[in-house]
């Protein structure tokens, strides 16, 4: 375990929820890589650019995205945040609200971390 990179870890991903939270799609694209993948809880498959801008839509809303639970592991290149989230959006007026384990993959490339997928899976 490396405190300093599990703390860097936690701070990306921290500010990654914050712009989530803001619906500020210029620190999402600074901070998700170009050819990031992330998968739903309904197992969809989508492109960082259609994720990034479902959040920059003016149909969508995140209104709350609390981490109940969060642990990190760190390797040489690479770190993953594994969370608990109870999350709460509008999205074209229609309010979604769920709990959901969610799998962060950060990766060091070039000396410049950013997050190349995310799973969700529904949490009981």
């Amino acid at each position: 375990m490396d405190d300093d990179r599990d703390a860097m870890v936690n701070s990306l991903q921290d500010r990654l929820n914050e712009a989530l939270i803001a619906g500020d799609w210029d620190t999402l694209n600074d901070l998700v890589a170009p050819d990031a993948l992330v998968t739903g809880p309904r197992g969809y498959l989508i492109d960082r650019d259609t994720w990034v801008g479902v959040h920059r839509e003016e149909a969508y809303e995140q209104v709350r995205l609390d981490v109940v639970e969060s642990a990190v592991h760190t390797y040489d290149a690479a770190g993953i945040r594994f969370d608990v989230v109870e999350s709460e959006c509008l999205y074209h007026g229609e309010e979604i609200k769920g709990r959901f384990r969610v799998s962060q993959v950060w990766v060091d490339s070039g000396g410049r971390w950013r997050l190349a997928s995310v799973q969700y899976t529904t949490a009981a």
